[in-house]
Protein backbone atom coordinates (compact mmCIF):
# COMPACT_ATOMS: atom_id res chain seq x y z
CA UNK A 1 0.00 0.00 0.00
CA UNK A 2 1.43 3.54 -1.10
CA UNK A 3 2.25 5.63 1.94
CA UNK A 4 1.99 9.00 0.83
CA UNK A 5 4.24 11.80 2.22
CA UNK A 6 2.76 14.84 3.93
CA UNK A 7 3.17 17.69 1.68
CA UNK A 8 4.12 20.01 3.76
CA UNK A 9 7.02 17.52 4.37
CA UNK A 10 8.39 18.15 0.59
CA UNK A 11 10.62 20.72 -0.47
CA UNK A 12 11.60 21.48 -4.15
CA UNK A 13 14.35 23.79 -4.92
CA UNK A 14 15.28 25.09 -8.16
CA UNK A 15 19.18 23.70 -8.97
CA UNK A 16 21.71 26.29 -8.72
CA UNK A 17 25.09 27.00 -8.98
CA UNK A 18 24.94 26.55 -5.31
CA UNK A 19 23.32 23.37 -5.48
CA UNK A 20 23.87 21.39 -8.48
CA UNK A 21 26.91 19.08 -6.93
CA UNK A 22 23.80 18.04 -4.68
CA UNK A 23 21.93 16.25 -7.31
CA UNK A 24 21.53 12.92 -6.36
CA UNK A 25 22.91 9.61 -8.35
CA UNK A 26 20.16 6.99 -9.23
CA UNK A 27 20.25 3.62 -7.64
CA UNK A 28 21.61 2.10 -10.90
CA UNK A 29 25.48 3.60 -10.78
CA UNK A 30 26.17 3.72 -15.00
CA UNK A 31 23.69 6.50 -14.74
CA UNK A 32 25.12 10.05 -13.47
CA UNK A 33 22.93 12.97 -13.93
CA UNK A 34 25.44 15.25 -13.09
CA UNK A 35 27.21 14.61 -16.02
CA UNK A 36 24.48 13.10 -18.53
CA UNK A 37 23.02 15.54 -21.15
CA UNK A 38 20.27 12.78 -21.59
CA UNK A 39 21.43 9.60 -23.41
CA UNK A 40 24.89 10.91 -24.07
CA UNK A 41 27.74 12.87 -23.03
CA UNK A 42 29.26 15.71 -25.01
CA UNK A 43 32.74 15.32 -24.81
CA UNK A 44 34.64 17.96 -26.11
CA UNK A 45 37.98 17.40 -24.29
CA UNK A 46 37.86 20.93 -22.74
CA UNK A 47 35.88 20.24 -19.68
CA UNK A 48 35.32 16.52 -17.45
CA UNK A 49 31.57 15.48 -17.68
CA UNK A 50 30.56 17.33 -14.65
CA UNK A 51 32.14 21.09 -15.20
CA UNK A 52 30.06 20.87 -19.03
CA UNK A 53 26.62 19.69 -17.70
CA UNK A 54 26.92 22.72 -14.76
CA UNK A 55 27.66 25.16 -17.44
CA UNK A 56 25.28 24.13 -19.76
CA UNK A 57 22.81 23.67 -17.06
CA UNK A 58 23.08 27.04 -15.87
CA UNK A 59 22.89 28.93 -19.37
CA UNK A 60 19.69 27.29 -19.50
CA UNK A 61 18.16 28.47 -16.44
CA UNK A 62 19.33 31.41 -17.57
CA UNK A 63 17.55 31.30 -20.50
CA UNK A 64 14.36 29.47 -19.16
CA UNK A 65 14.13 29.78 -15.96
CA UNK A 66 14.23 26.75 -13.98
CA UNK A 67 15.05 23.64 -15.93
CA UNK A 68 15.58 21.16 -13.25
CA UNK A 69 14.76 21.03 -9.24
CA UNK A 70 15.83 18.66 -6.24
CA UNK A 71 13.37 17.14 -3.87
CA UNK A 72 13.99 16.89 0.21
CA UNK A 73 11.91 15.80 2.37
CA UNK A 74 11.13 15.54 6.13
CA UNK A 75 14.37 16.85 8.13
CA UNK A 76 17.22 15.03 5.44
CA UNK A 77 19.85 17.81 5.09
CA UNK A 78 21.13 15.81 1.11
CA UNK A 79 18.01 15.83 -1.61
CA UNK A 80 17.17 12.38 -2.16
CA UNK A 81 15.19 13.01 -5.82
CA UNK A 82 15.69 15.12 -8.99
CA UNK A 83 13.87 16.30 -11.83
CA UNK A 84 15.29 18.00 -15.15
CA UNK A 85 13.06 19.28 -17.94
CA UNK A 86 13.33 22.04 -20.57
CA UNK A 87 12.89 22.97 -24.53
CA UNK A 88 13.09 19.35 -26.83
CA UNK A 89 15.25 21.89 -28.94
CA UNK A 90 17.79 22.01 -25.99
CA UNK A 91 18.50 17.92 -25.90
CA UNK A 92 20.26 16.91 -28.92
CA UNK A 93 19.64 13.27 -28.75
CA UNK A 94 15.95 13.66 -27.98
CA UNK A 95 15.83 15.59 -31.23
CA UNK A 96 17.46 12.70 -33.02
CA UNK A 97 14.35 10.62 -31.51
CA UNK A 98 11.99 12.46 -33.42
CA UNK A 99 13.10 12.20 -36.11
CA UNK A 100 12.63 8.39 -36.27
CA UNK A 101 9.57 8.32 -33.96
CA UNK A 102 7.58 11.18 -34.59
CA UNK A 103 7.45 15.10 -35.29
CA UNK A 104 9.10 17.47 -33.28
CA UNK A 105 6.65 19.88 -31.66
CA UNK A 106 7.08 23.69 -31.94
CA UNK A 107 8.08 24.98 -28.84
CA UNK A 108 7.48 21.95 -26.96
CA UNK A 109 8.67 21.24 -23.84
CA UNK A 110 9.95 17.49 -22.27
CA UNK A 111 10.96 16.39 -19.03
CA UNK A 112 13.94 14.06 -19.71
CA UNK A 113 14.62 12.64 -15.78
CA UNK A 114 13.09 11.94 -13.09
CA UNK A 115 14.62 9.86 -10.03
CA UNK A 116 14.02 9.52 -6.43
CA UNK A 117 16.71 7.41 -3.96
CA UNK A 118 15.19 3.71 -3.46
CA UNK A 119 14.35 4.35 0.33
CA UNK A 120 12.11 7.02 -0.79
CA UNK A 121 9.83 5.24 -3.29
CA UNK A 122 6.40 3.97 -3.11
CA UNK A 123 5.14 7.58 -1.28
CA UNK A 124 3.97 10.02 -4.08
CA UNK A 125 7.13 11.49 -4.56
CA UNK A 126 7.70 11.08 -7.99
CA UNK A 127 4.14 12.31 -8.30
CA UNK A 128 4.85 15.26 -6.13
CA UNK A 129 7.63 16.43 -8.31
CA UNK A 130 6.07 16.15 -11.74
CA UNK A 131 2.68 18.14 -10.70
CA UNK A 132 5.13 20.59 -9.53
CA UNK A 133 6.80 20.96 -12.99
CA UNK A 134 3.66 20.66 -15.07
CA UNK A 135 2.04 23.46 -12.64
CA UNK A 136 5.13 25.79 -13.21
CA UNK A 137 5.31 24.71 -17.47
CA UNK A 138 1.65 25.53 -17.55
CA UNK A 139 1.96 29.28 -15.91
CA UNK A 140 5.23 29.86 -18.26
CA UNK A 141 2.36 29.43 -21.13
CA UNK A 142 4.01 26.19 -22.41
CA UNK A 143 1.65 24.41 -24.87
CA UNK A 144 2.63 20.52 -24.23
CA UNK A 145 4.96 18.49 -22.14
CA UNK A 146 6.42 15.04 -23.28
CA UNK A 147 8.34 12.33 -21.65
CA UNK A 148 10.35 9.37 -22.98
CA UNK A 149 9.84 6.55 -20.47
CA UNK A 150 11.51 3.25 -21.99
CA UNK A 151 9.11 0.59 -23.30
CA UNK A 152 10.57 -2.26 -21.02
CA UNK A 153 12.48 -2.45 -18.00
CA UNK A 154 13.83 -4.68 -15.76
CA UNK A 155 13.92 -2.48 -12.47
CA UNK A 156 12.38 1.14 -12.09
CA UNK A 157 16.38 1.06 -11.20
CA UNK A 158 16.96 1.04 -15.22
CA UNK A 159 15.86 4.02 -16.00
CA UNK A 160 15.67 7.20 -14.89
CA UNK A 161 12.96 8.69 -17.14
CA UNK A 162 9.92 7.24 -14.98
CA UNK A 163 7.32 4.59 -16.12
CA UNK A 164 4.80 4.94 -18.61
CA UNK A 165 1.89 3.89 -15.92
CA UNK A 166 3.35 7.13 -14.16
CA UNK A 167 3.00 9.30 -16.90
CA UNK A 168 -0.56 8.16 -17.72
CA UNK A 169 -1.66 8.93 -14.23
CA UNK A 170 -0.76 12.28 -15.46
CA UNK A 171 -2.88 12.50 -18.53
CA UNK A 172 -0.07 11.37 -20.68
CA UNK A 173 -0.67 9.88 -23.90
CA UNK A 174 1.68 7.67 -26.57
CA UNK A 175 2.25 9.41 -29.77
CA UNK A 176 5.05 7.48 -30.81
CA UNK A 177 6.61 4.20 -30.13
CA UNK A 178 10.25 2.88 -30.42
CA UNK A 179 12.26 -0.10 -30.09
CA UNK A 180 13.36 0.76 -26.71
CA UNK A 181 11.28 4.33 -25.44
CA UNK A 182 7.78 5.70 -26.19
CA UNK A 183 7.38 9.33 -26.41
CA UNK A 184 4.20 10.47 -24.43
CA UNK A 185 2.85 13.82 -24.45
CA UNK A 186 0.69 15.67 -22.87
CA UNK A 187 -1.28 19.25 -23.83
CA UNK A 188 -1.45 21.82 -21.59
CA UNK A 189 -3.93 25.22 -21.79
CA UNK A 190 -6.82 22.84 -22.18
CA UNK A 191 -5.49 21.39 -25.66
CA UNK A 192 -5.65 17.97 -26.83
CA UNK A 193 -4.52 15.55 -29.22
CA UNK A 194 -4.53 12.21 -30.71
CA UNK A 195 -2.52 9.44 -30.82
CA UNK A 196 -0.41 8.86 -33.99
CA UNK A 197 1.57 6.38 -35.28
CA UNK A 198 5.01 6.01 -36.68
Amino acid sequence: MLKLIPVNKIKLVDIDEVNFDLIPRPANKKFSCQECFYWIGKKDGRLDQNAQKKKWFLRKNENYGSVGKLLYVGGEKLPIGFIQYGPIKEFDTAKLYYLKNGNLPKDGWCITCLMVDSKFRQQGLASEMVKKVLSELQKKGVKSVDAFPAVKTNSIDDTSAGTIQLWQKFGFRVIAEGSREVIMRKELNGRSKQKTSS
